[in-house]
């Protein structure tokens, strides 16, 4: 997989937050951006790549209960009803069809089979035992995904959105000697609620 660390990080200031210490990441395409992005985070906690990632999104679908799934599914298509979805996922008509697209990108080698989505975060937060802070580029909303009785940290990932273009960058915290965090004490993610209070859900 590409290797994200030659990508640089730049100051994303000014932002629709308000927040001047916000650092974002280009971290490459080819349909894993979402992907490309979280391992950028997680470089030097786990170290996982890309296809690392979509192997827990599969595993995590797979360990769901048939009820969780059931749901999963509700959620998605329900978000696949509303959005603008790729019309290779049109096929995805049941849980079966929605545990063989997630797991498609890992037997075709081509990322765009399965982009990465609000399931995808959902079922790596759960994975990976985190909540992930969503910014959506245009100051609609911030979205936190996951559990936080569950999570032991978070992360912060931001959304492009332009219609049937979406595409996924890092986004870390900048410390006063320029050091950038990516992963981030759930203290230090409530501490950002007053810049955030329209749309913060901690």
């Amino acid at each position: 997989m590409e290797d994200t660390s030659k990508y640089k990080w730049t100051h994303w200031f000014p932002n629709p937050f308000g927040i001047d210490f916000l650092a974002s990441a280009e971290c490459g395409a080819g349909g894993s951006c979402q992907f490309l992005a979280l391992s950028r985070s997680l470089k030097y906690t786990l170290g996982e790549d890309a296809n690392d990632l979509r192997r827990r999104v599969v595993r995590e679908w797979q360990n769901s209960s048939s009820e969780e799934q059931t749901d999963l599914y509700g959620r998605w298509a329900a978000e696949k009803a509303l959005s603008t979805f790729p019309k290779r996922l049109q096929w995805v008509e049941s849980e079966a069809d929605l545990g063989k697209a997630l797991s498609k990108p890992l037997e075709s080698g081509n990322g765009w089979d399965y982009e990465g989505d609000g399931l995808s975060l959902l079922l790596l937060s759960r994975s990976l035992g985190c909540i992930i802070g969503l910014f959506d580029e245009y100051g609609r909303c911030y979205t936190v995904i996951g559990d936080e009785s569950k999570a032991s940290y978070g992360m912060l990932i931001r959304l492009i959105d332009k219609g049937s273009f979406k595409h996924f960058q890092a986004v870390g915290l900048t410390t006063s000697d320029g050091e950038v965090i990516t992963c981030l004490p759930l203290s230090v993610l409530r501490r950002l609620k007053p810049n955030l209070a329209r749309t913060f859900s901690l």
